[in-house]
């Protein structure tokens, strides 16, 4: 199996796992604070793609210092709401983390730069 095809296997078995959690139709990521309240201020969407312009479906998109998150989808385009004054996390395998600020922005795309100490 080659290096794609295991990357593929693994970011399916991702998927699913941050769909379905404990056997449950309920996803494992919480929009909750430690209130019970819903703390967004704004929806950001965008798009992630490596350098040479190729989505890259299964990233993971974080808010920075909480669990509210999402999947990007085939095309790797994500939409989140966030709180005020939000950085995004933008992970995934085999390519090096991006933290950005989303401060006034609506819309980011975002480049991933492949991990050469990844493989």
């Amino acid at each position: 199996m080659n290096f794609q095809m295991r990357q593929l296997a693994i970011l399916s078995l991702l998927l699913l796992l941050s769909i379905y959690a404990k056997g449950e139709n309920t996803p494992v990521v919480s929009a909750r604070d430690a209130a019970g309240a819903f703390p967004f201020e704004k929806k950001v969407t965008g798009r992630v793609v490596d350098s040479g312009g190729k989505p890259l479906a299964g990233t993971n998109v974080v808010e920075e210092g909480t669990t509210n998150g999402v999947v990007a989808d085939a095309g790797g385009n994500y939409s989140l709401s966030v709180g005020e004054d939000a950085t995004l996390i933008f992970s995934f395998i085999g390519y090096k983390t991006k933290h950005i600020p989303v401060r006034e922005q609506q819309y980011l795309e975002v480049v991933l730069e492949e991990d050469v100490f990844a493989y």
